[in-house]
């Protein structure tokens, strides 16, 4: 049984926040947010033997990145600086900066020890191998 996640409570609720804003055509300008609880955006899958998730965090510096495996929890946490020129007198500007975190909870537990991340061309590829306890066992059955 999992218990009270506080990251999984601030996710739904940012969620919430932002379907709010999304349905009511409001702007929702954060540019600085220390928290932003979809950001990145993932692909997750399971195999047999490991969990695969793909990370969008285009132009980060992978020394901002945090990756913590805990059982079935994932958590990334960083921060991504945006350019800020003086004298300059923004038009229009879509891409955000500052930390950000996200956890995912995953289909089943993790082997943290055997947990491998890379990242390329603004992807952050990070396998996870299931811990033994996890993965399918074929059972014989005796007649």
């Amino acid at each position: 049984m999992n218990g009270w996640n506080f990251f999984r409570e601030m996710d739904a609720l940012w969620r919430e926040v932002d379907d709010i804003f999304r349905v009511n055509h409001l702007p929702l300008q954060l540019e600085s947010s220390d928290w932003s609880g979809s950001f990145p955006r993932v692909a997750l899958k399971e195999m047999d033997d490991k969990v695969l998730v793909e990370a969008l965090i285009p132009g980060i510096d992978t020394k901002s990145l945090d990756i913590s495996v805990m059982r079935n929890t994932l958590s990334i946490v960083g921060e991504r600086q945006l350019e800020q020129p003086e004298n300059v007198s923004w038009h229009r500007r879509e891409r955000s900066g500052g930390r950000f975190m996200r956890t995912l909870d995953l289909p089943a537990d993790i082997d943290a020890d055997k947990v491998a991340a890379d990242y390329a061309h603004g992807v952050l590829k990070i396998t996870l191998p299931k811990a033994e306890s996890a993965k399918p066992k074929r059972i014989e059955i005796k007649s």
